[in-house]
This record gives C-alpha cells, structure tokens and sequence, in this order.
C-alpha cells in the first residue's frame, strides 16, 4: 500500500517495480487464506474472531484504491464480503468523506 497509496497521497512517486515485488510476495499468503476460507465462514471456522479482523483490516481500502486483486481468490471475496456485513465492521469503516478525499488526491490534476 506505502508504493501504490501512500506514496502518491504524500506527493512521492510511486515504484511500480517495488509494488510489483511486494505483490508477488503476497501472493502465497492470499493462496493460504484461500485454502483456509474455502471450507468454512471465517478464518478459524463458523464464527469470527480477533484472527478475521486482524488479516482483513487492510483489504477494504487496497481494494478499493487498486492496490490489490482478489479476483483470483473467491472464498477470500466471500469471507471480506461477511465481515464487511458484521455490525462492528460497519462502526469502524472509513468514512466516505474520507474516502472521497483520498481518491480526490490520487487523481491526476489537470
């Protein structure tokens, strides 16, 4: 997220190279949630934990900002789309005001 959202948002250019690294490196991570989430609701079975919030607390906004692709992880979109439906996720999102900032700032100025 620091080469593809921060960076930008601080005014920094952004390496596509170092991003594509640090991508490349997460990737068998989303394999492993992958194979953890296909059998079951959340990342330790059939009710969420500490484990669920602490490992999909990032994935919102990279999403939402391109910083990552989940299409290739199905089990992993379905269980985001579960916490994303939880009440306490809801009271902690980020709030659309902020939300429209950031992407105000990171597009390009005419």
């Amino acid at each position: 997220m620091l080469e593809r959202l921060f960076k930008p948002l601080m005014g920094a250019v952004p390496d596509d190279a170092v991003a594509r690294g640090a991508l490349a490196r997460l990737a068998p991570f989303h394999d492993i949630l992958e194979r953890q989430l296909a059998p079951r609701p959340f990342v330790t079975g059939r009710e969420v934990t500490l484990a669920d919030y602490s490992l999909a607390s990032q994935l919102p906004e990279a999403l939402r900002f391109g910083v990552v692709d989940l299409a290739p992880y199905p089990s992993v979109r379905r269980w985001l789309e579960r916490m994303e439906a939880l009440p306490a996720w809801q009271a902690t999102a980020m709030p659309e005001p902020m939300v429209a900032a950031i992407e105000a700032a990171l597009r390009p100025s005419s």
